[in-house]
């Protein structure tokens, strides 16, 4: 084989060589970007922050907030997340929804998984 032959096919494997292993790299990024979930936190009807969380199977939705935001608790309720306070005079509790379907129970009963989206809400009730 001539030297300028095997110099087309050298070429060519690495290309080949180089273009797989790019292509296995871009699937692991989809792959990573599949396992977290979003936390979104609504006071009076604004957002006020959003937070990707990496999801861990069985963590419960409490759990995961709490990986990314200050929450305090009083009695299995949530009364506080980063500084915005229930304000039971008012009627303003924490609620919160997974996927735009109000949660059937607490947070810290809730598992979260891949790609949920959990909007915790600090609102009046009318």
């Amino acid at each position: 084989m001539s030297f300028l032959k095997r110099l087309v096919v050298t070429m060519l494997t690495i290309l080949v060589i180089t273009t797989g292993v790019a292509g296995c790299t871009q699937q692991s990024t989809s792959k990573t970007n599949s396992d977290h979930a979003t936390i979104v936190l609504i006071v009076n009807h604004k957002q006020v922050a959003k937070k990707h969380v990496v999801v861990v199977k069985k963590e419960t939705i409490i759990k995961a907030l709490r990986s990314k935001f200050k929450v305090k608790t009083t009695k299995g309720f949530i009364t506080s997340i980063n500084g915005h306070t229930q304000n039971t005079k008012k009627n303003k509790y924490w609620m919160y929804k997974v996927n735009g379907k109000t949660a059937s129970k607490g947070a810290d009963a809730t598992t979260i998984h891949k790609g949920d989206k959990v909007a915790f809400t600090l609102n009046a009730e009318k």
